[in-house]
């Protein structure tokens, strides 16, 4: 990829060599995640809960206020 500045549509700017930094990171937490699963260190659930955007029991205690904002009619 190109490792300079690159301008699209005359608003975004895409930094190729962040993003490019940011895919290897993402591959090299790939491979640690599956040598740990291959080792037994962790299960396919507990990588997927540690990988996850959302902390265990976020929702809980989460409740829909308005229904119909949420779900229409």
């Amino acid at each position: 990829m190109n490792d300079t500045l690159t301008e699209m549509d005359d608003r975004i700017i895409i930094d190729d060599e962040a993003v490019e930094a940011r895919l290897q990171e993402k591959a090299e937490a790939r491979a640690r995640d599956f040598e740990r699963l291959q080792r037994g260190e962790v299960t396919a659930e507990q990588l997927q809960q540690e990988n996850s955007i959302f902390p265990e029991g976020w929702a809980e205690n989460a409740e829909i206020e308005n229904y119909f904002e949420s779900f229409g009619r």
